[in-house]
């Protein structure tokens, strides 16, 4: 199996191929929602008041295979990218995979439901600020 979570470089599809129960990743955001390496700070910067996570099956698109677990989060007015994650998304993220994990070890399969193609937005990188 393989297991990446909040990974920015793609596992080629042949890596993929040779795990012999899965290959899956930890998105920290509700996909199609903010796909790409920023996720958590454009779920800030788009003021969204619910964030969540999403363990999906590994492809060749940018965290777009099928999904096979997700939980959400309230965003509170408070918080910052760093605090959402160390906050929520960071131990959503332990928790979602070791659920995964352990389905996929006991039942050789979890679930997978394509991402809805309208909803998808892109969370690119943010350029610094200026000093």
């Amino acid at each position: 199996m393989i297991v990446a979570a909040h990974a920015h470089a793609f596992i080629v599809a042949e890596a993929c191929a040779k795990a012999k129960r899965a290959a899956i990743g930890y998105h920290p955001s509700l996909l199609p929602r903010h796909r790409g390496i920023a996720a958590v700070e454009w779920t800030i910067r788009c003021r969204n008041p619910i964030a969540g996570g999403s363990i999906y099956y590994l492809t060749n698109g940018l965290h777009g295979g099928p999904i096979a677990a997700q939980d959400w989060c309230f965003v509170y007015p408070e918080d910052d990218a760093n605090s959402l994650w160390r906050r929520a998304l960071g131990p959503m993220g332990l928790r979602l995979l070791m659920q995964a994990v352990d389905f996929i070890d006991a039942h050789g399969y979890a679930e997978a439901r394509e991402q809805d193609p309208k909803a998808v937005t892109q969370a690119p990188a943010l350029k610094k600020a200026a000093e």
